[in-house]
């Protein structure tokens, strides 16, 4: 059991908020989405810790990109950002996920694999750079990816 210390959360949080870069959480959530795709996502059945690994990754960097702040570590919260078409299916996978165990494999969604593939291959452009500006969280200014 975890016992959290008094005032520590709310001093570190202020200091994640200085510190956090919100190009470099993007890339590391688009590279973590990647790696899931490539790695898990390879026959028609996928681990379904491993699919909500991928999916938090894609939920994260979606919040990224479309709030500007640091993603929420709660998962209910980041599917705020999740598009409605796919909130049937998620909440699915949620109740499947309330009885299995890390092994449990599930068919891979049609609905949102084919659509997080393009998405996150196609995120960064050949040269490494968006058109999109970020601003950089610990230096307040914005920072070109």
């Amino acid at each position: 059991m975890y016992q959290e210390a008094l005032g520590f959360r709310a001093q570190l949080a202020t200091l994640l908020l200085q510190a956090f870069n919100l190009k470099a959480g993007l890339h590391h959530y688009l590279g973590q989405l990647r790696r899931g795709l490539t790695e898990d996502f390879l026959g028609e059945e996928v681990r379904l810790k491993r699919l909500f690994y991928a999916l938090r990754s894609a939920l994260a960097a979606r919040w990224l990109r479309e709030r500007q702040t640091l993603p929420p570590m709660e998962f209910a919260q980041l599917c705020e950002v999740l598009p409605a078409n796919y909130l049937e299916v998620v909440n699915e996978l949620l109740a499947q996920k309330a009885f299995s165990n890390e092994k449990t494999l599930v068919a891979q969604p049609a609905a949102f694999c084919g659509r997080a593939r393009g998405r996150a291959g196609g995120a960064v452009g050949a040269s490494g750079t968006t058109k999109r500006r970020w601003p950089n969280a610990s230096a307040g200014y914005a920072a070109t990816r």
